[in-house]
């Protein structure tokens, strides 16, 4: 990496605590210059005005972890603006690129009007589009937050996407929340978080939002907050979801700085906890029903 990457804040002014979560990391190889994970195509003008503020012309790469529209929802807006650059992607992640009709339609079902604050989706030309299993970009699959996430490790930063879950720097490094939206499965996830651990990067690059110096107990963490949320949602399977929050507040040690955060910033990991508590339950409930 010629300089450490930086990330753009992909900040959406009306939804309050939205600045400083979705971002797109900015970086420079020797062969140019790369994007990971361009962002909605509400905010792929915030992409566009860094690059040209930089005089960024050209771009060697654009890698997407996977793609949620969170991620991935505006590159077929910078496509069409950069229609020279390769997109690096999951190969399972092509079909939904090129035709994003059933991803725009899954995606409004899951978030509802928080779509209508993303934007469409528009497709990308096949030509464009590379399988990151085949790239030279440093491409791990990772299938635990969804099923087509990749991270890329790339001189040593590893831009991990949701593998790890969510931070929230600066306001909390110490602050984490696993990312297990349904449908989530326990071994996909655990086994990506343990190929992580192997390549035993020097600092991880976050989707949402941030990086943090790479520790050796990063990964066990990660491994036993899962764990923590699975054994409390089974030992509480008709519970209701605050008083389950309630006690994962009280056992889960990265998920306790939450009381902490700036309330706008609550307000929106309310709803992600929520949705990722959902997942985890989801599990649970197929686990009891298949006994």
């Amino acid at each position: 990496m010629i300089s450490p990457p930086e990330q753009i804040d992909l900040a959406i002014p009306k939804l309050p605590g939205f600045s400083e979560f979705i971002g797109c990391w900015c970086g420079q190889v020797e062969s140019g210059f790369f994007l990971v994970d361009p962002g909605p195509t509400s905010t792929i003008g915030e992409v566009v005005t860094y690059l040209e503020e930089r005089a960024i012309t050209s771009l060697s790469a654009i890698l997407l972890t996977h793609i949620h529209v969170d991620h991935a929802g505006g590159i077929g807006t910078l496509a069409a603006l950069y229609p020279e650059t390769p997109i690096i992607c999951p190969a399972r992640s092509i079909p939904h690129l090129v035709d994003p009709t059933r991803l725009e339609q899954s995606s409004r079902t899951v978030l509802g009007s928080l779509m209508d604050h993303y934007g469409p989706i528009k497709p990308v030309p096949k030509t464009s589009l590379v399988a990151a299993e085949t790239s030279h970009w440093g491409a791990i699959p990772t299938p635990g937050h969804s099923p087509d996430h990749t991270a890329y490790l790339i001189d040593g930063y590893l831009f991990c996407g949701e593998a790890l879950g969510v931070i929230c720097a600066p306001q909390s490094q110490t602050y984490r929340r696993p990312a297990t939206p349904p449908r989530f499965e326990k071994s996909p996830y655990l086994d990506s978080i343990s190929k992580l651990e192997e390549h035993n990067p020097h600092t991880l690059c976050f989707g949402h939002f941030g990086s943090i110096p790479w520790t050796q107990d990063i990964c066990a963490r990660s491994r036993h907050q899962i764990t923590t949320w699975i054994e409390i949602v089974s030992a509480n399977p008709t519970t209701s979801d605050e008083t389950v929050i309630d006690l994962l507040l009280t056992q889960d040690p990265l998920l306790a700085p939450f009381v902490d955060l700036p309330e706008p910033i609550q307000k929106r990991e309310r709803t992600f906890v929520n949705n990722s508590l959902r997942g985890i339950r989801d599990f649970v409930h197929r686990g009891l029903a298949a006994q």
